[in-house]
């Protein structure tokens, strides 16, 4: 299609036909595209029954003991990729594990680990990287899930769009983000708080937005690799949280949009 834009202009009694005949190519060439990429090969789908089987059985299982679910994993793993059009397998199966973690006598922050270390591994285990590097929203255990009435009106769709978890342990949690290369950035005022719209979200590949309790703002401000503070005018020295998360959201987008765009006007100069 691009090579198309470069040939230049036909006389204007052949372009009507010459102009049918490419999308006609055009359309041919995308419908035989997207049937070979939703195509699912008989290797495919000796994996898709084998998982298929394996889930039906797993839902009546009854395993008491954290080194069984994580056989269970490890044996889920061993069947095989499944094709991108059955991924939503996954998800049943994560469900699964979750509900037999649930049921272990081991203590809250073992269980939160052995959950998060499930999620990694299904997100590595189908080479899924967008999902290890993408957008995910971490909630206190305290917090309402999502399965709370008001949070399900609030939130719409986007809990099917943005990965979630919780964690009961901030020290233990911020530790594994911090290994995973994320610079951790607490939305704090402090003494070492550095203006939003000064902060250069840019040099940082991976980071991580913090947000306390309106209250009590961040627990263990320590942990955190920067602070970065909204400026406010008036009396009032507090905002709530998610007005400050959608500011900081939009300053982070606008700082690399700007990057992006500087790039593109250079190349062009």
């Amino acid at each position: 299609q691009a090579d198309w834009k470069k040939i230049g202009h036909v006389p204007r009694k052949f372009s009507d036909d010459v102009w049918k005949r490419f999308k006609s190519a055009c359309n041919h060439y995308f419908d035989q595209y997207h049937k070979n990429k939703n195509a699912v090969s008989e290797e495919d789908q000796l994996i898709i029954t084998a998982k298929k089987d394996f889930l039906e059985n797993l839902k009546t299982a009854e395993i008491n003991t954290k080194e069984g679910v994580l056989e269970a994993v490890n044996s889920w793993k061993s069947l095989g990729y499944l094709p991108r059009s059955v991924r939503h397998l996954e998800g049943k199966f994560n469900k699964q594990i979750d509900r037999l973690i649930s049921t272990l006598s081991i203590d809250k922050n073992e269980i939160e680990m052995l959950r998060f270390k499930n999620n990694v591994d299904s997100f590595a285990t189908n080479n899924d990287v967008r999902k290890l590097d993408g957008e995910q929203i971490y909630f206190h255990e305290s917090s309402p899930t999502i399965e709370n009435r008001i949070v399900k009106k609030t939130a719409r769709n986007t809990v099917n769009q943005i990965e979630h978890a919780s964690y009961s342990n901030f020290t233990t949690i911020i530790q594994e983000l911090k290994a995973a290369g994320n610079t951790i950035i607490g939305i704090e005022i402090t003494d070492k708080s550095i203006n939003i719209q000064d902060f250069e979200f840019e040099n940082h590949q991976k980071i991580v937005l913090l947000l306390g309790s309106e209250r009590n703002g961040i627990e263990n401000i320590q942990l955190v690799d920067h602070t970065v503070a909204i400026p406010m005018f008036g009396r009032n020295s507090s905002m709530n949280v998610i007005h400050s998360l959608a500011i900081t959201l939009y300053e982070v987008t606008n700082q690399i949009k700007t990057i992006k765009n500087t790039e593109i006007n250079s190349e062009y100069k």
